[in-house]
């Protein structure tokens, strides 16, 4: 492939793999990937309880957070990093419901973050709000995991799977 660039002409090594050539090439309306497919009437309601669980992890991301900083504030190291750890525990559990939506060629739908509390009553009441999150988040998922029982979406319920055996692990920490 030859530039008509007169820059890109003195660059030797400029090459353009045969995807990019594709890309430039291709009229605009055509599809240059493969069709994804789409979550169906059956699955629909899946997918948007995955979406809704994406955006409740990176909620529970700002929450662990906002009590690592108050216990920060309130000179408790360990228990701000124990909080760190629980934040970094959270983005992974966002990152793998992002990947599996992707991988099932669904559509990813980012949802705004409500602002988490910054303030508790003592360090007890803090975990006990933790705790509380933690019992919320296993409902939700053993609801997900009933939807997507109801839907027939195996996928979706091996998926879950991980997530119910990981929130015994949470509540018995929180």
């Amino acid at each position: 492939f030859k530039s008509p660039n007169p820059i890109l002409k003195q660059r030797s090594s400029f090459r353009l793999s045969p995807f990019a050539i594709v890309c430039y090439l291709s009229p605009m309306d055509t599809p240059i990937m493969p069709e994804r497919s789409r979550a169906d009437d059956q699955t629909s309601d899946v997918l948007a309880a995955l979406n809704d669980q994406l955006a409740n992890e990176l909620y529970a991301n700002h929450i662990y957070h906002a009590m690592q900083a108050y216990f920060l504030y309130h000179n408790l190291p360990g228990l701000a990093h124990w909080m760190e750890v629980q934040a970094a525990e959270e983005d992974t559990h966002a990152r793998r419901i992002f990947d599996f939506i992707i991988e099932r060629g669904w559509k990813v739908k980012i949802k705004a973050i409500p602002e988490p509390p910054h303030d508790w009553d003592s360090p007890t009441a803090a975990f006990q709000a933790a705790y509380d999150h933690e019992h919320s988040f296993t409902e939700i998922f053993h609801e997900m995991y009933r939807r997507a029982e109801a839907a027939g979406d195996i996928a979706t319920r091996i998926f879950l799977q991980w997530f119910i055996t990981e929130q015994v692990e949470e509540e018995a920490v929180a």
